[in-house]
């Protein structure tokens, strides 16, 4: 009798391809591919969410501290302003360092903290010491205090001109601008529409001039009603207020009663009464002439539009830019849309952060991309082998969209800095796997099965690419 050969089980296992970390993978694959789905759908998820900026996410243990005072000479200032200041924030704890610089009219104090501090707690702590010594500062003297954040910079820059004096408007060609129109129109209708946006942090106006009156006293008739110019001013003080006088009650609700002498144009203010004369109450313009005016320009802003006022945005931390700039943008077209500007005044967008936060973007994809083909070409070239080309593919979109769900994990965001780690370790990655790959083929070449060639290959060579990739 002929004695049956037993059927072809392909070439024998080399090795004990069950024990160690990779037999552990082998012998739990369903498990292992489970959780490499659960890890790429998270990682998808996180890249949706994960905030993107230009900079990262950097909390400098640093506040600074502005206080401006009109014209006061730079000597006057450090006497009344700077050491009173210096004096009452020195006090704050986990102050390390207290640095200042004045200027006329203005002085600047930087504090440093130690690190590691909560600068939420210590900018609270610095206004409560600025707070204190408020009132003792120079009349009219504005303090501003800030942290000093990565995301304090603009990410998007409007520009408000008047497209009539720049000859794009056929109606009114090189018509004179009136810079006090567009700053109303930037702070007014353009500020307080930005600032209800979700996300954005800071929006500043600057450039133009802010709408005041002004009251030109004329000396012969001052002195002629005996009155001088303090006088004048502490008159107009008294008289432009506003306060509660009582209440009434109609239809079951409680009614204030205003008594206010405020003025809103010219003449009202000019009416004001500042003195008694023998005929009776002396009004202000008997005295002086009211004119609209406009406060004393610090900041001019200009551009191929002629004087403009630019309106820039900052984002809030963790905000994502993309988001915030397509917002505001949206906004800006629905107000212009909405005919919320007036005639002649156009809303240009100037600057665009997203735009650079966008590109690095598609450079990691580029890179990506690059990287799977580059791989599975290479490998299927020199190996005679697809799948074993497809195989290192694989593993750069993996490996990376696991990276997005560790840093959503780790509170990080995709900035420069972030997304340039991604583009330099897709090379790594790419190697590894090739690396890997080409063990296996060997293995393979050497007359081990599939599973043998693919535990012993990956064995042989894990220790030294986790080694060196780490490294």
């Amino acid at each position: 009798m002929s004695e049956t050969p037993p059927p072809d089980r392909g070439p024998p296992d080399t090795g004990p391809p069950d024990t160690g970390l990779v037999g552990a993978v082998f012998r739990h694959r369903g498990l292992v591919i489970l959780g490499t789905v659960a890890l790429l759908v998270y990682g998808v998820l996180s890249l949706l969410h994960l905030p993107s900026g230009i900079y990262p996410e950097v909390d400098f243990p640093r506040v600074v501290v502005v206080a401006r005072a009109g014209d006061l000479p730079p000597e006057v200032m450090v006497a009344q302003t700077t050491r009173p200041l210096e004096e009452a924030i020195a006090l704050t704890p986990g102050v390390e360092r207290l640095r200042s610089r004045t200027i006329r009219g203005a002085t600047e104090l930087s504090v440093q903290f130690a690190p590691g501090t909560d600068m939420a707690r210590a900018l609270q702590l610095v206004s409560t010491q600025v707070a204190e010594i408020q009132a003792d500062l120079p009349t009219g003297t504005g303090v501003e205090i800030e942290r000093v954040t990565a995301t304090a910079l603009p990410i998007v820059t409007f520009n408000v001109f008047d497209r009539r004096a720049t000859g794009l408007a056929p109606d009114a060609p090189g018509a004179a601008v009136d810079s006090r129109r567009l700053r109303d129109v930037a702070a007014r209708i353009l500020r307080p529409a930005l600032t209800r946006i979700p996300g954005i942090g800071k929006v500043e106006v600057q450039g133009g001039d802010e709408r005041e009156f002004e009251v030109i006293l004329r000396p012969d008739a001052l002195a002629a009603a005996h009155l001088t110019p303090s006088v004048v001013a502490d008159r107009l003080a008294d008289q432009d207020v506003t306060v509660a006088v009582g209440r009434v009650v109609d239809l079951r609700q409680a009614l204030t009663v205003m008594a206010t002498s405020e003025a809103h144009d010219v003449a009202s203010l000019g009416a004001l009464p500042v003195a008694t004369g023998p005929h009776g109450p002396v009004a202000l313009a008997e005295v002086a002439d009211v004119v609209e005016g406009a406060t004393d320009r610090v900041v001019s802003v200009s551009g191929r539009q002629g004087d403009l006022v630019v309106v820039s945005v900052s984002r809030a931390p963790g905000a994502s830019a993309p988001v915030v700039v397509d917002a505001a943008q949206d906004k800006v077209a629905e107000l212009r849309a909405a005919g919320a500007f007036p005639a002649g005044v156009t809303v240009e967008t100037v600057y665009d952060q997203s735009e650079l936060v966008r590109d690095s973007l598609r450079g990691v994809r580029d890179a990506i991309a690059i990287g799977v083909a580059l791989s599975l070409l290479v490998l299927a070239f020199f190996l005679r082998d697809a799948r074993a080309g497809l195989a290192a593919a694989v593993a750069v979109p993996v490996t990376l969209i696991g990276t997005f769900g560790a840093m959503r994990l780790a509170g990080q965001t995709l900035n420069l800095m972030s997304l340039g780690g991604l583009a330099i370790a897709i090379g790594l990655v790419v190697d590894d796997a090739i690396v890997i790959v080409e063990a296996i083929v060997r293995r393979r070449e050497e007359g081990m099965s599939v599973r043998a060639a693919a535990v012993v290959g990956t064995r042989d060579l894990l220790a030294a690419v986790i080694g060196t990739t780490l490294t």
